[in-house]
């Protein structure tokens, strides 16, 4: 992978997919403050859109799988170091809660990770 490309993931996954993991743990939306959440929201995906539409279409070959990777790290990640201990320490009923709980933050992050990269499902 050349410099360029890690360097527009790396900006990728810093304004949009910290974004959106810093607002599943705290509840807090933390883009661009002093805006609502609609124009903050509509500023984030034209940008990402962007980025990821020129990042997929720079090298056809490894772009696409470099993107899918990050998709998959992401989802991988938030299972494994985010959902997986919290439930972990938990007895009982709170197992369940908190395996609900973490399940409907699971499908968020899907869904908004979905946006930007639904073109390499196409």
């Amino acid at each position: 992978m050349d410099n360029n490309l890690k360097e527009k993931l790396d900006q990728l996954k810093k304004d949009y997919i910290d974004v959106i993991m810093i607002y599943l743990t705290t509840g807090v939306f933390s883009m661009n403050k002093g805006v609502t959440y609609i124009q903050a929201h509509t500023y984030t995906s034209n940008t990402t859109y962007r980025l990821v539409w020129n990042i997929g279409n720079r090298d056809v070959k490894t772009s696409p799988i470099a993107l899918y990777g990050l998709y998959k790290d992401t989802l991988s990640d938030y299972g494994k170091n985010v959902a997986a201990p919290n439930i972990a320490v938990r007895v009982g009923k709170k197992i369940i809660d908190e395996f609900v709980l973490h399940w409907e933050r699971y499908t968020i992050l899907v869904y908004w990770l979905f946006k930007p990269f639904q073109f390499l499902v196409v």
